[in-house]
């Protein structure tokens, strides 16, 4: 069962992309393990596990270098015109990260859209996401997630 912030039950679950807008989006819930999650309207090509950011008219994107803005991780493949669920915070085991990305790393924006890495990229630092769980294969591994978010600042030296 999801509940939201608000303590009301939630329609949908959380791996289903919906056709019609279940409720507003900018709902936030949380699951019984503590994980949160916000409901969001989905972008074309996006796929379960991809990384995501989204604007102020919970619109994503699917995260690419040089993006700037709130980051959370598709739960399904949410497509353009379509809704879904999409993880802010707690540990996701398949998300889109790079093959061979190691455990306790933190995690960066590349030019591969909707995909993270451990390869340092100045300006795309994904603040709030660390890869977990050892070496990432496939192009998918686990995710620590804290509201993460980009900015594309470039820190002074």
């Amino acid at each position: 069962m999801i509940t939201s912030t608000n303590t009301s039950i939630l329609a949908g679950d959380l791996t289903s992309a919906h056709d019609t807008q279940k409720m507003a989006p900018g709902t936030l819930a949380k699951d019984g393990d503590g994980n949160t999650y916000i409901y969001l309207k989905g972008v074309a090509s996006t796929a379960d596990g991809d990384f995501v950011v989204y604007d102020e008219t919970y619109q994503t994107a699917r995260l690419t270098a040089n993006a700037v803005g709130e980051v959370a991780v598709a739960q399904a493949a949410v497509g353009a015109s379509q809704y879904g669920w999409y993880m802010r915070t707690g540990f996701d085991s398949a998300a889109n990260i790079a093959s061979g990305t190691t455990d306790n790393k933190q995690l960066y924006a590349t030019s591969t859209a909707g995909r993270a890495s451990a390869t340092k990229v100045v300006g795309d630092m994904i603040l709030g996401a660390v890869g977990r769980g050892g070496n990432a294969t496939s192009n998918s591994g686990g995710v620590q997630l804290s509201n993460p978010r980009v900015t594309d600042v470039i820190p002074a030296a």
